[in-house]
């Protein structure tokens, strides 16, 4: 998302944890997906200083699921160490590198248990992975790919565990259509 006017003064601005109905308020406001999980390894808001109840954006974070921590995992590192950005939101209104200010202090803010992270750039809506290279993330390369399943009135992605593992025809007769084959690229960051 790019913001105009001017950069982001980090003298005005803190990150702090947050919980997770402020996180799901700004997801449904601004994330493509207008969902997250209902849990967290950690949630981080962006708030003014001075200004503690608003939130401008959010930082969530998830441990990663077996496989794909094992995958990042390097050698001799206990892949339980994984965790993974799920959500990553700013407010329209934030200025320009608000999402990365956002992001390196949450990084800052996790548990030193966690040694590695993991997130994705969705390439099929536009997203490079810039705050990720500007934040200091490895890009890992492009996933196999694969479908999602949409909402046609809203283009949002809809979360298959919302449904739980059920056949395909269960998800169409809910009204959910699946977007072509699309991949992401996958950015790794090591504490």
């Amino acid at each position: 998302m790019r913001h105009e006017g001017e950069n982001l003064d980090r003298r005005r601005w803190v990150v702090r944890g947050a919980d997770r109905p402020t996180a799901i308020e700004l997801v449904r406001a601004y994330h493509y997906t207008g969902g997250g999980s209902n849990t967290a390894a950690a949630v981080h808001g962006l708030y003014r200083r001075g200004d503690p109840l608003r939130c401008y954006g959010v930082a969530w974070w998830l441990r990663a699921i077996v496989g794909l921590a094992r995958s990042v995992a390097r050698e001799g590192e206990d892949w339980r160490g994984v965790a993974s950005l799920s959500r990553l939101v700013i407010d329209p209104s934030v200025p320009r590198n608000g999402a990365s200010f956002l992001l390196s202090q949450s990084m800052r803010l996790l548990p030193v248990g966690f040694t590695s992270l993991v997130t994705f750039a969705d390439q099929r809506l536009g997203h490079s992975g810039a705050i990720y290279r500007a934040t200091g993330w490895s890009d890992d390369g492009l996933t196999r790919g694969r479908r999602a399943w949409l909402d046609p009135e809203t283009g949002r992605q809809v979360s298959e565990e919302r449904f739980g593992r059920v056949p395909a025809e269960r998800l169409r007769a809910q009204g959910l259509v699946q977007s072509e084959i699309h991949r992401k690229r996958r950015f790794i960051y090591r504490r």
